[in-house]
């Protein structure tokens, strides 16, 4: 008959592997929720064009890559699986936009720069193929749009294999003589609802304006 050490001996090596594992398990889940925890608060510090707070949560460890999420999609399990799929090697097609985008549809430089500057990918996409320099576009900010494109965004990308950002910005243009075009024109053309809630209002000057950079870059239709 075996010792009783023995059979806690070989009750331990059995267990063991299984401990391990809910180690591992409990470590990775806990920083993942830490993890996702910081990019909502960054992506929220954003959204206020709080610079401080957006530089704090950088400094602790949010990612400058976040993503928006809506409220309802918020589920730590889903971002889990979601993450061990990616490491899968699997091509994720992301449906939400990033905070670089959202810094850039508000217009905010200085946010966008600050971005840049710890990693946001300047030509990341999300759900349509639109990168931060459709969202510094569309909602009519050249200043952020000359920023972006210094950075390295891609002016000629296909947005939904479709049209270009130069298309897109020609498509909202008002039809006017041709000498009009440059002059301060302030009425508003329409109002762009984004995807994380933010309206955008756009005029006929900052059309104008956008258009006038793009072209000069070189932007193709």
């Amino acid at each position: 008959m075996k010792s009783r050490p023995h059979r806690l001996r070989v009750a331990l090596l059995t267990l063991a592997p299984v401990a391990v594992f809910l180690a591992v398990f409990g470590w990775l889940t806990y920083a993942h929720i830490r993890q996702e925890r910081l990019n909502e608060k960054l992506i929220a510090a954003v959204q206020r064009e709080d610079l401080p707070a957006t530089l704090s949560l950088l400094n602790r460890g949010a990612s400058p890559n976040a993503r928006w999420k809506p409220a309802q999609e918020h589920s730590v399990w889903r971002d889990l699986w979601e993450t061990l799929r990616k490491r899968g090697g699997r091509r994720q097609k992301y449906r939400y936009p990033t905070a670089l985008m959202l810094a850039a549809e508000r217009g905010n430089s200085r946010l966008v720069r600050l971005l840049l500057d710890r990693g946001a990918q300047v030509n990341a996409t999300h759900a349509g193929d639109s990168a931060s320099l459709d969202y510094a576009s569309m909602c009519g900010h050249p200043d952020t749009v000359r920023l972006l494109l210094d950075r390295g965004a891609d002016m000629n990308a296909r947005i939904g294999d479709h049209y270009t950002v130069l298309t897109l910005m020609r498509s909202l243009e008002t039809p006017r003589p041709n000498e009009a075009r440059g002059r301060s024109f302030s009425s508003t053309l329409v109002m762009l609802k984004m995807v994380d809630g933010y309206e955008c209002e756009l005029s006929s000057k900052s059309v104008d304006s956008v258009l006038w950079i793009l072209e000069q870059h070189g932007a193709k239709e």
